[in-house]
């Protein structure tokens, strides 16, 4: 990723209503791993998880698209995430 990317996507991370700080925590070639001060009352999307017992496993970005792992104990939770569209 090209510094200016880079500069991009922590700016727009760091201006998020939900994000009160970003930090660099490692870099290996061309990854980059962050740790984020979230605010999870002011997201609906991990509210959404909250609610339904989930657990945030992984979630991996790009520029265009973030792809995240997440457990729910009950195929129900996992049902109504899927039903609410909070996967998609």
């Amino acid at each position: 990723m090209s510094d200016e990317v880079r500069e991009s996507f922590e700016q727009n991370v760091e201006n998020h209503p939900s994000v009160g700080h970003i930090v660099e925590v490692t870099r290996h070639d061309t990854e980059r791993l962050y740790s984020l001060d979230w605010n999870v009352k002011r997201d609906v999307f991990f509210q959404g998880i909250i609610d339904l017992e989930g657990q945030l496993l992984s979630a991996t970005g790009t520029p265009n698209t973030w792809e995240f792992e997440i457990r729910f104990l009950t195929h129900d939770a996992l049902s109504v995430a899927a039903t609410v569209k909070l996967l998609a």
